[in-house]
């Protein structure tokens, strides 16, 4: 166990100072196996051979496919008649580009993969519209973050593929368990904005004519059908997370060289080059990770831990509270596909041990990590709001914090009513 300790205070160790995950984690590895059998006699066949049994897995092929998707539509500025189409939908409420801003981040939930990802992307565009529309920079920065948590809850989502596979669940179930919570989350910052939007008499655009509406709405249906697709094909049971990735990443290969000629061949090479690149920096990750699951299942450090928390309290309530706040810390240092790597294979045990259903939980785990990069001192995607916004660090913590508290309440309700992320997987049934 002491030698498990040091592998795992290694792999945080070079992570906070900087070094890419997958090294992180494989160097602790390594670290590992000389403690425990000397430099010699390093299992170099027992390593590859996890490394190779670990990624030859059909549900990790969805991966590819979500970020050639997100890639497709990123350069086909499908984006654009999307945010069209949310303005004229809601641009008009009181408030009405806040409800644009969290309307537009669930549309478009999961095509990064990584809540900082939109945050620097997506969210770059939406904070630009607040402002342009009068809103100041604290509370158009703070409602660009707070809108980006849906990103990795909402299908298609990559750090639900992860957990899944670590913890050996179904990937579609973990999706549509990961959906009722990730659509909660959108209409509870909804009405967060509403009610602020009451109390500060935000500012109102003049409602748009219905024709223009349709106008958009019917513009918009191309690129809505790609989302769509996703969910209906998962829901009807007609595809697997894979074969919906795949289907949804083609339509997006001919949205953008067909219907709106955005994309040429040469530009769609370019998109390959890109996913092949974003893949692969995953997949390495998945790999090396596999590799240190190994050693926490070999060396039943998940079994000794349910064992100390039992012993700490047997209430299902407060060791659920202390995994909560451990994955909070955690989100803080570590983007959230990182994090379920390193610790799914030690709480996915814990969970089977306290009886926990394991699909509400990996949603909540989800959420919370994500918030965890919302959490000062050193949740990341504050730093990279608080860099292209230039609201100071301090003064975005303190406007984000009720938006936190608005999705932590989730969370909570998701862990505590299973109903809400079993919606979906009984509705299937």
């Amino acid at each position: 166990m002491e030698e498990v300790l040091i592998a795992l205070v290694i792999i945080l160790a070079l992570l906070v100072f900087g070094l890419p995950a997958s090294f992180s984690i494989l160097t602790g590895s390594v670290v590992f196996f000389i403690i425990n059998r000397g430099i010699v006699d390093l299992p170099l066949t027992q390593m590859s051979r996890t490394v190779v049994y670990g990624i030859d897995s059909f549900p990790l092929l969805a991966i590819p496919t979500f970020i050639l998707m997100a890639h497709v539509l990123s350069e086909s500025k499908v984006i654009n008649l999307i945010f069209d189409f949310t303005h004229k939908l809601v641009g008009h409420w009181r408030g009405g580009l806040a409800h644009v801003n969290i309307v537009a981040s669930m549309i478009f939930a999961g095509k990064s993969g990584s809540g900082t990802a939109d945050v620097a992307g997506l969210g770059r565009i939406l904070y630009q519209n607040m402002i342009e529309g009068g809103y100041t920079r604290s509370y158009s920065a703070a409602v660009t973050g707070a809108s980006s948590v849906v990103g990795p809850i909402i299908p298609p989502s990559i750090p639900a593929v992860m957990y899944a596979i670590h913890a050996e669940l179904s990937v579609v179930r973990l999706f549509l368990a990961c959906l009722g919570p990730g659509i909660l989350i959108g209409l509870f910052l909804l009405v967060h904005v509403t009610v602020l939007a009451k109390i500060h008499n935000l500012p109102t655009l003049p409602k748009p004519a219905m024709k223009i509406r349709m106008e958009s709405t019917v513009k918009a249906i191309p690129p809505l059908m790609v989302p769509v697709i996703l969910i209906v094909g998962i829901l009807s049971g007609q595809f697997t997370a894979t074969e919906a990735g795949a289907m949804a990443a083609l339509l997006a290969i001919v949205l953008g060289i067909i219907v709106y000629r955005a994309i040429g061949f040469k530009k769609l090479y370019y998109t390959f080059q890109r996913t092949a690149h974003d893949s692969a920096k995953i997949m390495i990750l998945a790999a090396v990770s596999f590799v240190f699951s190994w050693i926490l299942a070999r060396n039943r450090v998940p079994i000794i831990i349910a064992e100390e928390l039992m012993e700490i309290t047997e209430i299902t309530f407060i060791l659920v509270a202390l995994l909560m706040l451990f994955f909070l810390i955690l989100g803080c240092f570590l983007a959230v596909v990182v994090a379920v790597n390193l610790v799914t294979p030690i709480v996915a045990p814990i969970v089977m041990e306290l009886g926990l259903d394991p699909y509400a939980f990996g949603a909540m785990a989800i959420i919370v990590l994500s918030m965890g990069n919302l959490t000062p001192p050193f949740g990341v995607s504050l730093y990279v709001l608080s860099d292209y916004t230039r609201v100071p660090f301090l003064t975005l913590a303190w406007y984000i914090a009720p938006f936190l508290l608005t999705i932590f309440l989730v969370a909570i309700l998701t862990i505590l009513f299973p109903a809400i992320p079993n919606f979906f997987p009984s509705f299937l049934n």
